[in-house]
């Protein structure tokens, strides 16, 4: 043991462990306190191993970077910037282990994969898209997850399906549970505006205009959520290159819900001030449950106020809602959408604890199906991207641009 044992060093809940010799070794170490299982996957810079943790039982998932075909500093940045995170919404860091040849992640594990898997899920399911009160559960926490990561002042600069893992294979099941990972584009800015950024990380389809210009900060996380709510209602991406990006306007779904459209839109502003910041759309209608709009208040700079005023306070409950595109009315309803209130209401007191300090709050063990569902007799407008364009939406996105 004394070859090839290193230092520990802790720092927040992940220990960092320096190993000295080959993967063998390493996994040798590792296996202390885990077993290690197959290879799970792997790709450009290493490979996924899934393991349990010896005294608890639980899954892990073991990230290993060969050092020939990565950056060592950006592993130690994305491990320093994940052990001091602890949220339902973002995956865990259990331990970060550095080498000279290998350099290893030890992470919470997530048994449906990634969001683009949940999706072709869908797809071989058959399951239409377009019914936002299905997507609402997933909407609420992946917001959640950029909400927490912006109020600590870090900016993903990655966000997209691929990133965000699922514990279950069936992501539209209400209790399934999202986590942001992979924060190797991640950092740290100022809230002031005084700290732009201008490196080229990330992936192309989900950049917003000023990440194309070189000059951006947090709300390209919001532009990027945006393009994943799209594509988990659409199956399409809403814009096919950087021309798209700064002067097309994406065509919206009429099957959408009208909070559900205003909440999609609001990401998509193509000029960053008028953008919603993640603290705003957290507290966006659509988040609540209240899917039908009175009046669109579209005004720039009445924020969240404006949008609380616009919206009922119970979901579909008025007689004018007869035109909107859940079609629900009559009090056959009623008791059940005010079932959902309710839970709506204890979801939100989960949220709060989430959004807490101290975090750590568990996941919600379920979440009411929505009333007011999307009619699926409603006429869909969509995309006019081609199918063969659409089908990049349910492709694979792990290819992020290198740093400058």
């Amino acid at each position: 043991a004394e070859c090839f044992l290193g230092c520990w060093a802790f720092v927040g809940a992940a220990p960092i462990l320096r190993a000295k010799h080959d993967w063998a070794n390493v996994r040798q170490q590792l296996g202390r306190d885990y077993e290690i299982g197959e290879m799970a996957g792997s790709g450009a810079f290493g490979s996924v191993y899934v393991g349990r943790e010896r005294a608890s039982g639980s899954r892990v998932a073991v990230k290993v970077f060969e050092r020939s075909r990565s950056q060592p500093a950006d592993i130690e940045r994305e491990g320093a910037i994940m052990r001091d995170l602890e949220h339902p919404n973002v995956v865990a860091l259990h331990r970060l282990m550095l080498g000279p040849r290998f350099d290893c992640l030890v992470m919470q594990h997530f048994a449906g994969g990634d969001m683009v898997e949940g999706m072709q899920r869908l797809v071989a399911r058959d399951f239409l898209p377009g019914h936002c009160d299905r997507v609402l559960h997933l909407a609420r926490q992946m917001t959640a997850a950029v909400h927490y990561l912006h109020r600590y002042s870090i900016v993903h600069r990655d966000i997209k399906g691929d990133n965000f893992m699922v514990d279950r294979e069936d992501i539209i099941d209400p209790t399934c549970c999202v986590a942001l990972g992979d924060f190797g584009t991640a950092r740290t800015f100022e809230f002031d505006g005084s700290q732009r950024m201008s490196n080229v990380v990330g992936t192309k389809l989900f950049w917003s205009p000023e990440f194309f210009d070189r000059d951006y900060c947090e709300k390209v996380d919001t532009w990027a959520l945006g393009i994943v709510m799209f594509a988990l209602l659409t199956y399409k991406f809403p814009f096919r290159d950087e021309t798209d990006v700064r002067l097309r306007e994406p065509s919206y779904p009429q099957r959408w819900s009208l909070a559900c459209t205003d909440f999609v839109k609001r990401m998509l502003r193509k000029k960053e001030e008028k953008r919603w910041s993640a603290s705003q759309l957290a507290s966006h209608a659509f988040l609540r449950g209240e899917f039908c709009l009175r009046k669109r208040a579209d005004s720039d700079s009445s924020g969240v106020r404006a949008d609380a005023e616009s919206v009922s306070g119970t979901p579909c409950t008025s007689a004018s809602c007869a035109s909107c595109s859940c079609g629900s009315q009559g009090g056959g309803q009623k008791d059940a959408r005010t079932a959902s209130t309710e839970a709506f209401q204890g979801h939100a007191a989960a949220a709060a604890a989430w959004d807490s300090p101290e975090c750590g709050a568990s996941c919600p063990s379920s979440y009411a199906a929505v009333g007011c569902a999307s009619s699926a007799a409603s006429t869909a407008q969509g995309s006019d991207l081609s199918e063969e364009e659409g089908d990049l939406a349910l492709s694979r996105c792990t290819s992020p641009l290198e740093m400058n």
